[in-house]
């Protein structure tokens, strides 16, 4: 009975062939052989491609964490865009060292150019430049 497990096997399509030159056999050992390199090439395959999906999934969740961090302090979600943290811990240290050395400089919504700002008193940019020009106001 193992004689026949061990018996040559032959890698053509099957039946005699008349050139019988080409043909190649395969023992029981190479065949194990040969299937058990190439399952630990899939393995292997298969492990990287599963190390990168779990890669992937924490940086997505590092970017959700980040952004619902960002928002609770205050901060706009394009500040994490120049931010290199790549933790928590390092995202809050950024954003202690942020609040520690004042906020953010904001663009206001009501300034126009050449316009003194809403409630503030004091001589407009166009006026200042019409009288460094000696100007009449009109």
């Amino acid at each position: 009975m193992s004689d026949n497990m061990n018996a040559n096997i032959t890698g053509g399509a099957g039946g005699d062939t008349a050139g019988g030159g080409n043909d190649k056999t395969f023992t029981q050992a190479e065949l194990n052989q040969i299937i058990g390199d190439r399952l630990a090439k899939e393995r292997a395959r298969m492990e990287a491609d599963i190390a990168g999906r779990e890669q992937d999934l924490a940086q997505r969740e590092f970017n959700h964490a980040a952004r619902d961090i960002a928002a609770k302090r205050g901060f706009g979600a394009e500040l994490l865009d120049v931010l290199k943290a790549s933790t928590v811990e390092d995202l809050d240290k950024a954003l202690d060292i942020i609040e520690k050395h004042g906020q953010l400089p904001t663009v206001r919504k009501d300034f126009e150019p050449g316009k003194a700002p809403p409630g503030q008193e004091g001589p407009s940019a166009d006026g200042l430049m019409r009288g460094a020009f000696g100007l009449k106001k009109g």
